[in-house]
């Protein structure tokens, strides 16, 4: 990608700036339980919003070959949470599939896919990546991505517990 507004293709994903439409269909997707837990408040929508489209936080959509909205992906410090050790050099990533499309199969090739964009757009040294910890499904994506565990805290805003997983970046 040669700079942070252009549209990447990778595999079977099309991934493409997070315009208002789209943080607005995102931040209105609701996970069913124990999931719920990643839905957006009614009252914090407007926020989410503004946090999706906030250039220097680098989110992007991730598109079928059918062109729908599938899922977004984050890059850079909003996907950490309040609590755990970011001092470590790497580039923190974050997002989701839509709520119809979780538990089908596809984390590992959309993640797979964010890893290459982010590859491509920011050249880390390593990728990290944050998980509530009931999120089993998520933490098992991660590890089959080859991400181990570094640290396991709780949010000092929720006092939830997360997983902090990382690997180091590979070339493509």
């Amino acid at each position: 990608m040669s700079e942070t507004s252009g549209t990447e293709q990778v595999g079977d994903w099309e991934f493409r700036p997070m315009d208002e439409a789209s943080a607005r269909e995102i931040a209105l997707w609701r996970y069913p339980p124990p999931y719920d837990f990643y839905n957006c408040p009614n009252d914090g929508i407007e926020d989410e919003v503004r946090c999706l489209l906030n250039p220097a936080y680098v989110y992007r959509t991730a598109w079928d070959q059918d062109g729908e909205l599938l899922g977004y992906a984050g890059f850079g410090e909003d996907c950490r949470v309040p609590g755990g050790d970011y001092g470590a050099d790497a580039l923190d990533m974050g997002g989701g599939l839509r709520p119809d499309r979780c538990g089908r199969g596809l984390g590992a090739g959309f993640w797979e896919a964010g890893l290459e964009v982010a590859r491509r757009q920011f050249a880390p040294a390593a990728f990290r990546v944050t998980v509530a910890a009931f999120n089993q499904r998520a933490l098992r994506v991660w590890e089959r991505l080859g991400f181990c565990v570094v640290e396991v805290f709780e949010a000092t805003h929720s006092g939830n517990p997360f997983v902090v997983l990382a690997r180091e970046s590979r070339p493509s």
